[in-house]
Protein backbone atom coordinates (compact mmCIF):
# COMPACT_ATOMS: atom_id res chain seq x y z
CA UNK A 1 0.00 0.00 0.00
CA UNK A 2 2.90 1.89 0.84
CA UNK A 3 3.93 1.67 -2.83
CA UNK A 4 0.53 3.21 -3.95
CA UNK A 5 0.54 6.29 -2.05
CA UNK A 6 3.59 7.31 -3.41
CA UNK A 7 3.17 6.54 -6.82
CA UNK A 8 0.03 8.63 -5.62
CA UNK A 9 1.79 11.64 -4.56
CA UNK A 10 4.34 11.53 -7.89
CA UNK A 11 1.49 11.49 -9.63
CA UNK A 12 0.52 14.69 -8.04
CA UNK A 13 3.38 16.44 -8.21
CA UNK A 14 3.76 16.05 -11.84
CA UNK A 15 0.93 16.86 -12.34
CA UNK A 16 2.09 20.12 -11.28
CA UNK A 17 4.85 20.37 -12.07
CA UNK A 18 3.71 20.20 -15.89
CA UNK A 19 2.28 24.12 -14.65
CA UNK A 20 4.02 26.93 -16.56
CA UNK A 21 5.64 29.65 -14.49
CA UNK A 22 3.86 32.88 -15.97
CA UNK A 23 0.28 33.38 -15.59
CA UNK A 24 -0.99 34.67 -19.07
CA UNK A 25 -4.98 34.40 -18.47
CA UNK A 26 -6.63 34.76 -14.83
CA UNK A 27 -7.51 30.75 -15.35
CA UNK A 28 -3.59 30.32 -15.29
CA UNK A 29 -2.18 28.46 -12.18
CA UNK A 30 -5.63 28.04 -10.20
CA UNK A 31 -5.14 24.88 -8.54
CA UNK A 32 -8.49 23.62 -7.11
CA UNK A 33 -9.70 20.91 -5.34
CA UNK A 34 -13.18 19.56 -5.77
CA UNK A 35 -15.05 16.76 -4.27
CA UNK A 36 -17.93 14.65 -6.41
CA UNK A 37 -18.24 11.22 -7.29
CA UNK A 38 -16.35 8.81 -9.74
CA UNK A 39 -17.52 5.59 -11.11
CA UNK A 40 -15.14 2.41 -10.83
CA UNK A 41 -15.79 0.04 -13.59
CA UNK A 42 -13.06 -2.39 -13.71
CA UNK A 43 -11.88 -3.93 -17.18
CA UNK A 44 -11.06 -7.13 -15.36
CA UNK A 45 -9.64 -10.60 -17.01
CA UNK A 46 -8.37 -13.51 -15.40
CA UNK A 47 -6.89 -17.07 -15.68
CA UNK A 48 -9.34 -19.90 -14.23
CA UNK A 49 -7.13 -23.27 -14.68
CA UNK A 50 -9.41 -25.76 -12.58
CA UNK A 51 -13.07 -24.76 -13.57
CA UNK A 52 -12.79 -22.29 -16.24
CA UNK A 53 -14.94 -19.49 -16.63
CA UNK A 54 -13.98 -15.98 -16.14
CA UNK A 55 -13.82 -12.95 -13.66
CA UNK A 56 -16.49 -10.57 -12.70
CA UNK A 57 -15.91 -7.79 -10.43
CA UNK A 58 -18.82 -5.17 -9.42
CA UNK A 59 -18.81 -1.84 -10.54
CA UNK A 60 -19.40 1.39 -7.90
CA UNK A 61 -19.86 4.47 -7.56
CA UNK A 62 -18.35 6.49 -4.66
CA UNK A 63 -17.16 9.44 -3.40
CA UNK A 64 -13.84 11.07 -4.87
CA UNK A 65 -11.59 14.17 -4.59
CA UNK A 66 -9.84 15.70 -7.57
CA UNK A 67 -6.73 18.26 -7.56
CA UNK A 68 -6.99 20.35 -11.01
CA UNK A 69 -4.77 22.73 -12.15
CA UNK A 70 -5.92 25.22 -14.59
CA UNK A 71 -3.08 26.20 -17.43
CA UNK A 72 -5.23 28.27 -19.44
CA UNK A 73 -9.23 28.95 -19.67
CA UNK A 74 -9.83 26.11 -22.03
CA UNK A 75 -7.30 23.01 -20.61
CA UNK A 76 -6.50 21.64 -17.13
CA UNK A 77 -4.59 18.77 -15.94
CA UNK A 78 -6.33 16.67 -13.13
CA UNK A 79 -5.59 13.65 -10.63
CA UNK A 80 -8.50 11.48 -8.91
CA UNK A 81 -8.22 9.87 -5.90
CA UNK A 82 -10.79 7.11 -4.24
CA UNK A 83 -10.51 3.76 -2.64
CA UNK A 84 -13.17 1.33 -3.52
CA UNK A 85 -14.50 -1.71 -2.28
CA UNK A 86 -15.49 -4.77 -4.96
CA UNK A 87 -16.87 -8.15 -5.02
CA UNK A 88 -15.74 -11.15 -7.01
CA UNK A 89 -17.00 -13.74 -8.64
CA UNK A 90 -16.29 -16.28 -10.91
CA UNK A 91 -18.78 -16.51 -13.69
CA UNK A 92 -19.70 -19.35 -16.28
CA UNK A 93 -17.84 -21.86 -14.49
CA UNK A 94 -17.72 -26.05 -14.88
CA UNK A 95 -19.58 -25.59 -11.38
CA UNK A 96 -21.65 -22.47 -11.82
CA UNK A 97 -20.83 -19.24 -10.33
CA UNK A 98 -18.12 -18.78 -7.48
CA UNK A 99 -17.93 -16.16 -5.04
CA UNK A 100 -14.27 -14.77 -5.23
CA UNK A 101 -14.86 -13.09 -1.75
CA UNK A 102 -13.75 -9.31 -1.78
CA UNK A 103 -11.15 -6.55 -2.94
CA UNK A 104 -10.13 -3.39 -2.77
CA UNK A 105 -9.00 -0.93 -5.59
CA UNK A 106 -6.98 2.38 -5.74
CA UNK A 107 -7.21 3.53 -8.98
CA UNK A 108 -5.21 7.38 -8.76
CA UNK A 109 -6.00 8.84 -12.49
CA UNK A 110 -4.47 11.56 -14.30
CA UNK A 111 -6.28 13.26 -16.94
CA UNK A 112 -5.68 16.46 -19.27
CA UNK A 113 -9.43 18.07 -19.72
CA UNK A 114 -10.59 20.38 -22.28
CA UNK A 115 -13.49 23.27 -20.81
CA UNK A 116 -16.18 23.90 -22.97
CA UNK A 117 -18.38 27.59 -22.55
CA UNK A 118 -16.62 28.68 -19.41
CA UNK A 119 -19.42 32.04 -19.18
CA UNK A 120 -22.07 28.84 -18.82
CA UNK A 121 -23.93 27.94 -15.95
CA UNK A 122 -22.81 24.66 -16.21
CA UNK A 123 -19.30 24.16 -17.86
CA UNK A 124 -18.52 21.19 -19.64
CA UNK A 125 -15.51 19.29 -20.05
CA UNK A 126 -13.70 16.13 -21.60
CA UNK A 127 -10.69 14.79 -20.23
CA UNK A 128 -8.17 11.96 -21.60
CA UNK A 129 -5.56 10.18 -19.56
CA UNK A 130 -4.06 7.19 -17.69
CA UNK A 131 -5.11 5.55 -15.00
CA UNK A 132 -2.92 2.93 -11.98
CA UNK A 133 -5.37 0.63 -10.28
CA UNK A 134 -3.41 -1.34 -7.57
CA UNK A 135 -5.32 -4.16 -5.40
CA UNK A 136 -5.38 -4.76 -1.72
CA UNK A 137 -7.58 -5.76 1.35
CA UNK A 138 -7.88 -9.00 -0.50
CA UNK A 139 -10.80 -10.86 1.59
CA UNK A 140 -11.01 -14.53 0.38
CA UNK A 141 -14.69 -16.04 1.04
CA UNK A 142 -14.50 -19.29 3.83
CA UNK A 143 -14.39 -22.56 1.12
CA UNK A 144 -12.11 -24.16 -1.91
CA UNK A 145 -11.00 -20.77 -3.49
CA UNK A 146 -7.34 -20.55 -1.58
CA UNK A 147 -5.32 -17.87 -3.76
CA UNK A 148 -6.01 -14.80 -6.37
CA UNK A 149 -3.39 -13.09 -7.24
CA UNK A 150 -4.24 -8.95 -8.32
CA UNK A 151 -2.22 -7.27 -10.32
CA UNK A 152 -1.46 -3.72 -10.52
CA UNK A 153 -2.43 -2.21 -14.08
CA UNK A 154 -2.29 0.63 -16.34
CA UNK A 155 -4.71 1.68 -19.46
CA UNK A 156 -5.86 4.98 -20.54
CA UNK A 157 -8.42 6.81 -18.63
CA UNK A 158 -11.43 9.09 -20.45
CA UNK A 159 -13.20 11.48 -18.86
CA UNK A 160 -17.09 13.66 -19.43
CA UNK A 161 -18.47 15.99 -16.67
CA UNK A 162 -19.19 19.38 -15.94
CA UNK A 163 -18.49 22.22 -13.33
CA UNK A 164 -21.64 24.02 -11.89
CA UNK A 165 -20.49 26.81 -9.51
CA UNK A 166 -22.99 26.89 -5.96
CA UNK A 167 -20.72 30.47 -5.13
CA UNK A 168 -17.29 32.09 -5.65
CA UNK A 169 -15.86 29.37 -2.78
CA UNK A 170 -17.84 26.46 -3.69
CA UNK A 171 -16.69 26.57 -7.81
CA UNK A 172 -17.57 22.73 -8.81
CA UNK A 173 -19.42 19.53 -8.66
CA UNK A 174 -18.02 16.86 -11.32
CA UNK A 175 -19.59 13.61 -12.74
Amino acid sequence: MHRFLTAAAAAALATLALAPAASATPFDGKLTVNVGVANVAPDESAKISAIGGTVDISTKTVPATTIDYRFSEKFSAELLCCVTPHKVKAVGTSVGTVDLGKVTLFPPTVTLKYHFLRDAPVKPYVGAGVNVTAFFNEKLPAGPVRNIDYKTTVGPALQVGANIPLSERLVSIWT
